[in-house]
């Protein structure tokens, strides 16, 4: 008789997503880590830090070979990033044992994308009524931004009030009109 078997092989890191060394990684992306079997895969056997801080991340999907490491909130922008993983805390779920750990301790670097600044607020806020015709006007951003010439451009009732605007760098950018504003009158930003 021919008797046919397969013998058992610890787990590794097949590949991940992002991969090591991706750039403009989405901020709100999820990381997935493919292994070439199934694993348990506990919280305490990875490390997720970017910008040289700590990220808190739940681990989902443990128990089988794409295990997605969640984070709890958005990754900061332009940040390098850095998964580890400790290969002795993470085990096959068959049970032909030993081998059962993942072999090394494998990394996953990665770079997140420099997301686009948002206006954060505004001075007089939307919709505002009864602003004073000498009020000081301001936009505040998401993260220090530098202005052009011409970024901002303020009308009322239709007819253009010249403006200028601080060059930045600054979170927030005064918009200071050529004169008082006139009266009684909808002006837009």
């Amino acid at each position: 008789p021919v008797v046919t078997f397969t013998t058992d092989a610890a787990p590794t890191l097949v590949s991940s997503t992002p991969a090591d060394g991706a750039d403009d990684v989405a901020v709100g992306a999820d990381l997935v880590l493919t292994f070439s079997e199934p694993v348990n895969v506990p919280q305490a056997a990875l490390d997720l830090v970017c910008a040289a801080s700590p990220v808190a991340f739940l681990v989902e999907d443990s128990g089988t070979s794409a295990v997605t490491v969640n984070p709890a909130s958005a990754l900061p922008a332009s940040a390098s990033c850095l998964l580890s993983v400790t290969g002795s805390s993470v085990s096959d779920v068959d049970s032909g044992d030993p081998p059962d750990t993942l072999v090394g301790n494998p990394t996953v670097g990665f770079t997140t994308a420099d997301e686009a600044p948002v206006v954060s607020s505004t001075t007089p806020v939307d919709g505002a009524t009864d602003v004073s015709s000498t009020t000081t006007l301001s936009v505040t951003f998401s993260e220090p931004v530098t202005t052009a010439s011409g970024a901002f451009t303020l009308a009322c009732d239709g007819s253009d009030v010249p403006v200028t605007a601080d060059a930045g760098p600054a979170t927030t950018i005064a918009v200071t009109p050529s004169g008082p504003l006139p009266k009684g009158v909808t002006c837009t930003l």
